[in-house]
């Protein structure tokens, strides 16, 4: 039978990848705090409130992906608050 080993080269590039990939990760898992929402979202929330409030379901703004999340809120909307 044949054991297959990386050689320690490759071991330690693999470790290097892994290790700057943690401190990346580190280094950003604070983003937005101590907000709940992320960034963005108040924008889609808000979009969703002014259609339901408004004469039109025409969200005014068709980009990605908030069309269909603007829809999708205004219905969770009326679902939870009637």
């Amino acid at each position: 039978m044949r054991r297959h080993s990386l050689g320690l080269s490759k071991a330690a590039a693999i470790g290097t990848i892994l290790a700057i990939a943690l401190a990346f990760r580190l280094y950003s898992v604070a983003f937005g705090l101590p907000a709940l929402n992320d960034p963005d979202e108040l924008t889609f929330e808000l979009g969703a409130i002014k259609m339901l409030s408004g004469p039109t379901l025409n969200p005014g703004w068709f980009g990605h992906p908030a069309t269909t999340t603007m829809y999708v809120l205004a219905v969770l909307t009326i679902a939870i608050f009637g």
